[in-house]
């Protein structure tokens, strides 16, 4: 009797358990924590997650993520740390079902600006005078810049003026910035604490401060220092000064300008040149090997690097908006469409065109073409190599690139190509109606409309051999082959066959491919076999917010399978079937699920002779 009540117990709590899961609907239905990010640069972000309502889900993200962040594919979720300030980017995120493929979509929109930094750290100091101290102790202007804020005179940290009228103390910032908040320590020695009780703050863009764009008097000495908070919109300055009102020594710990300072780096690095176009050689630019370069708020731009490549050099005045690069050198562009180019002289670090109205700059690995809103185009660089040639007329929509040639697409879809023959330079199609060009290191292959390709350029890395028929999507490259994707998601590829040029994968259903310098590798979701189980679901938080698919290969019926456990608090063990003992897989997989509530009734599971369906 105590066995059957056992039993019957057990189906009970079995039919319980799995009705909780037939309540659940298979499609996804999702929900987001915030539709809008303000990021700081160098602050992670609160993480952004996502609430699915149904069953079974993976995630992807269009396009692709990218400054520091990350996107979790099993929960959706955004996190990270961003890098630098950027536009606002609007991300989409879809769950996929497993077993209808139905989607849901939401969207998030991120935007990275700069936290406040210390501009004045490490800027030119000047003062009226300097007192001359004789225990050899030098109170210079640059001890209130230095990031030490002990008020301590013989520790060597605060600056010291001579006793005269009207001291004073100033920090060039190196160009006009957007300061927020003026913190100033003062000299902390019993002796000297009030000398600062009757002072001047003035911010100014002229290093005499002939005008200034804040000014402020003060009569109350820090104590130990003082935060002067600038009204909302803040003040634009280069300069900020301290000055006495009267006669007295003026010293000073630590002067901190606060405000920011956000850096636009090179269109294309060595990290998005990897992951966001589908192949390294696929880039509208390639990325310079050995330097940065980046554009202040004001517009004018730093470098550092190498200085052959452009570390060094890069132009001193303003009003850039964009940085291109190439492997040894770079080029900016002006509000005006006017170029700046500086670096490598053999790769285009000279020669840049000197008119204006050029809308965009791109580049192979040791020349750059600008294009102008006409559709016009100047090249300038490495003449063997596409710096020399460039198609002469207007009309061109966008410029592709591989390592030693460019190729153009007009309006029409006829395609120009100019730079290296050997990297296809010549024997470009002729006829009309691309809508795409791709390209791996030697070689280039355009995709039409009706999703047809033709191939050019190094025969033994891919300029030959693309495939005959239609209906592709889009082609991904490595350094010597191709791989197109079809909308069945077949795969067809071609180029060296010593880098994933040949024995492309034969089934179709492949959503992605994936390529590194000389191999490729593809996704596809979730499937099922006929076979048995391929998919066991493992519910992993309350609210259900995420499936991870597990898959068994089985080629043979299944025996018949047990009923899962069940604790107070949900099920806590699944059985996977595997084989009978006649085959290598002899034994059932625990597998584990952990739900915080209770499960609603179920209905048990339906089961045919080759397995639960």
């Amino acid at each position: 009797m105590k066995n059957k009540l056992t039993k019957l117990l057990a189906i009970t709590i079995f039919s319980i358990s799995l009705n909780a899961f037939s309540l659940l609907p298979l499609t996804p239905v999702i929900t987001i924590s915030t539709s809008y990010v303000s990021a700081t640069a160098g602050t992670a972000i609160t993480p952004v997650t996502i609430t699915n309502a149904g069953l079974i889900s993976y995630y992807s993200i269009s396009p692709a993520i990218s400054n520091g962040l990350s996107f979790n594919t099993n929960t959706g979720a955004i996190s990270g740390v961003p890098i630098v300030a950027s536009d606002p980017v609007t991300y989409v995120i879809t769950a996929t079902s497993f077993f209808t493929y139905n989607e849901d979509t939401v969207t998030v929109v991120i935007a990275v600006g700069i936290g406040d930094i210390n501009l004045a750290l490490g800027k030119p100091a000047t003062q009226s005078s300097t007192y001359l101290y004789s225990y050899g102790i030098h109170a210079v202007a640059s001890y209130a810049v230095d990031g030490n804020t002990d008020g301590k005179f013989s520790n060597r940290s605060t600056t010291h003026t001579q006793y005269e009228q009207g001291a004073w103390w100033q920090v060039d910032l190196g160009s006009q910035k957007n300061i927020k908040q003026i913190i100033i320590y003062n000299r902390t020695d019993y002796c000297c604490v009030n000398r600062l009780s009757n002072y001047q703050v003035s911010i100014s863009n002229k290093a005499d401060f002939s005008t200034h764009t804040y000014q402020q008097d003060f009569r109350v000495a820090p104590n130990p220092k003082k935060t002067i908070r600038l009204d909302a919109s803040d003040k634009q300055g280069r300069y900020v000064r301290i000055q006495l009102l009267d006669k007295d020594y003026l010293s000073l710990a630590e002067v901190q300008v606060m405000g920011v300072d956000p850096l636009h780096f090179a269109k294309v690095n060595y990290s998005s040149a990897r992951n966001d176009f589908g192949g390294f050689n696929n880039v509208p630019n390639y990325a310079n090997k050995t330097a940065f370069a980046a554009i202040k708020a004001d517009g004018s731009i730093m470098a550092w690097g190498n200085s052959n490549n452009g570390g060094t050099n890069a132009p001193t005045d303003s009003g850039y908006t964009e940085i291109y690069s190439n492997r040894y050198a770079f080029a900016a562009l002006k509000a005006d469409g006017s170029i700046t180019a500086w670096g490598s002289a053999y790769a285009g670090g000279t020669g840049a065109p000197s008119d204006s109205g050029y809308t965009k700059i791109y580049s192979n690995a040791v020349a750059f073409a600008a294009l102008k809103a006409d559709g016009s185009i100047t090249a300038w660089g490495d003449s063997y190599s596409g710096g020399t040639g460039a198609p002469s007329g207007s009309g061109y929509t966008k410029i592709y690139s591989n390592r030693r040639a460019f190729a153009v697409l007009t309006h029409d879809g006829s395609i120009m190509v100019w730079g290296s023959s050997k990297y296809g330079a010549t024997n470009a199609p002729t006829d009309k109606g691309y809508i795409k060009i791709y390209s791996n290191a030697t070689a280039f292959a355009a995709l039409k409309a009706d999703g047809s390709i033709t191939a050019w350029g190094s025969p033994y890395f891919g300029g030959t051999g693309a495939p005959t028929d239609s209906g592709y999507t889009k082609i991904y490259s490595n350094a010597y082959a191709f791989a197109a994707l079809k909308a069945n998601g077949s795969i067809k590829a071609w180029g060296d066959s010593n880098s994933g040029g040949a024995n492309a994968l034969t089934d179709k259903g492949y959503i992605k491919i994936y390529s590194n310098a000389t191999a490729f590798a593809a996704l596809k979701p979730t499937v099922q076999s006929r076979c048995g189980v391929v998919q066991i679901l493992e519910v992993q938080t309350h609210p259900l917010t995420k499936v991870i698919s597990r898959f068994i290969q089985l080629h043979i019926p299944l025996p018949p399978l047990k009923p899962m456990a069940q604790s107070r608090c949900g099920v806590t063990h699944l059985l996977e079937a595997e084989t009978h003992p006649a085959h290598p897989l002899i034994k059932a997989t625990l597998r584990f699920i952990q739900l915080i509530e209770l499960l609603l009734p179920l209905k048990p599971m339906a089961q045919l002779h080759r397995g639960v369906t």
